[in-house]
């Protein structure tokens, strides 16, 4: 049984994104109303404090690399009241037939992730060898925030020594 009354099988139109198809399913059993096409965290909002965001993997595609969010998130997540789930899909389109394979929800502590440059950073979820999203058991909000604190420093110090080399090669 998937969560969220979403069904297994749809027909779309053959050209159609599936991954908004299936972000707006979620949205529509909700009752969600997006305010803007890219939403600061999450594709719903359950409540004012929890979030959901819908991640797809389209399992004919040989990149599935994917993001999860800004790095901005850990400043809202410094107030334990909130919470961040992902819910990830993995799923296959042969013209339109819109297969869904496997659904995983999780909260944002059980994903192993990296910061990689965009932005201010973006955290992008670390994969397995068959571009599966590696998860862990729930760490609490604390642990959460020192982890990203490190890697954060970590990826700044990388920009800024990038950067640096820039600097000194063109000019």
């Amino acid at each position: 049984m998937l969560p969220y009354d979403l069904k297994e099988i749809y027909n779309i139109t053959p050209n159609a994104e599936a991954a908004e198809f299936i972000q707006a399913e979620v949205q529509n059993y909700f009752g969600y109303q997006q305010k803007s096409k890219r939403e600061k965290y999450a594709d719903v909002w359950i409540t004012e404090n929890l979030g959901l965001n819908v991640k797809t993997d389209n399992l004919m595609s040989d990149q599935n690399k994917g993001r999860l969010c800004t790095a901005e998130v850990n400043q809202w997540l410094r107030n334990k009241n909130n919470d961040l789930k992902f819910l990830f899909v993995r799923y296959k389109n042969q013209n339109g037939l819109l297969t869904l394979v496997e659904t995983n929800e999780v909260y944002i502590e059980e994903i192993e992730y990296e910061i990689s440059n965009q932005g201010r950073g973006l955290l992008q979820p670390k994969r397995t060898k068959n571009g599966e999203v590696i998860l862990r058991q729930r760490i609490d909000r604390d642990a959460w925030i020192l982890e990203f604190e490190d890697k954060y420093a970590k990826f700044v110090d990388k920009q800024i020594l990038k950067f640096e080399n820039y600097k000194r090669q063109w000019c």
